[in-house]
């Protein structure tokens, strides 16, 4: 059972020059306090749910990479990496990169994209469900090619690939783990069990739905002959910690929008997002998440809508982090 943090808004009480530099002393914090992991998102633009989309964003693989040099041991991604931003040979190149810089701690977490605003914005061409699905088929074979082949050749329907190097290859062997992001069932973890190492659901707290996605991905292992037990079972929560149950309250109607939004898993209301979260004081969060765990996920990555001032993040730190060291 491992945890991990994720930093997904950049908007602090800061000036803008100083975005990376707090993001840098959480990640810091984060590794000190005992964290497995670290990630940011690789969005263009803030998503609903977080921020508004004219709010700052850094890239996401340009951070991490700087994290790479500025950290030691903390495993560092992207949760997760949109597939259709870079071609997958590209893809592989900046991978082995942070890789090497990190001196072998990348998690390669992508997904097939679902952010159509974002797409039309910077320019990319709408895609299909479909088809995003069959370029992230065929961006996980290219990928692991690119980084256990000294050349790599492919021909797919959506890529091509003529006899490229990536060199130096990663320093992980054979190659970083790789983590499908998304939780469709029907076919974003069959690729998860068919190509990767682990899925990343978004269930957060609701185990009824973190149930249902477990279920469908053992499903999917065992049609393809890939052992369930092998394969990281990942999950994605926000977290609102406090210390009693005012500042609880106050936090609660600070950071959790009551209006719908509209993300990856679709609509939420108020009363199911709230579902969602990891809430309460630290013995209520220990045990919201070990709840989480004895369903079958065996790795949880948390996110704070208050990090920034480090406080929140060390609570969490040092009253939950170490019942599941």
């Amino acid at each position: 059972m491992k945890l991990g943090f994720q930093q997904a808004s950049h908007t602090f009480r800061v000036p803008k020059t100083e975005i990376y530099n707090t993001i840098q002393r959480i990640a810091l914090e984060a590794e000190h306090l005992g964290f497995d992991s670290f990630y940011v998102m690789d969005h263009l633009m803030q998503i609903p749910g977080v921020n508004p989309p004219t709010d700052p964003i850094l890239e996401g693989w340009s951070t991490i990479a700087a994290l790479a040099a500025s950290t030691s041991k903390i495993r560092l991604g992207t949760m997760v990496t949109c597939n259709t931003f870079r071609t997958p040979t590209l893809l592989a190149k900046i991978g082995a990169t942070v890789d090497n810089i990190s001196r072998g701690r990348l998690i390669m977490g992508i997904g097939a994209g679902w952010y159509k605003e974002e797409r039309r914005a910077y320019g990319y061409r709408d895609q299909f469900l479909g088809e995003r699905f069959g370029r992230l088929e065929e961006s996980l074979q290219i990928l692991k090619l690119m980084w256990t082949q000294k050349r790599t050749k492919f021909s797919g329907r959506y890529y091509r690939v003529e006899d490229a190097v990536c060199n130096p290859t990663p320093i992980q062997k054979p190659h970083p783990p790789i983590v499908v992001g998304g939780d469709g069932e029907r076919v974003t973890l069959r690729i998860a069990a068919k190509y990767a190492d682990g899925c990343n659901v978004f269930g957060g707290a609701d185990l009824g739905i973190l149930r249902t996605k477990l279920s469908a991905l053992k499903e999917h292992c065992n049609e393809l002959g890939r052992n369930y037990d092998r394969m990281w079972k990942t999950g994605l929560g926000r977290v609102i910690i406090g210390k009693d149950e005012s500042e609880l309250r106050e936090k609660i109607k600070r950071y959790v929008p009551r209006e719908p939004t509209t993300g990856a898993t679709g609509i939420t209301t108020f009363e199911k997002r709230l579902q969602r979260f990891i809430i309460g004081d630290p013995e209520t969060c220990i045990e919201t998440i070990r709840k989480i765990f004895d369903i079958g996920l065996d790795y949880l990555v948390v996110n704070m809508p208050d990090a920034e001032d480090l406080h929140t993040l060390r609570l969490f730190g040092e009253k939950v982090l170490p019942a599941f060291s």
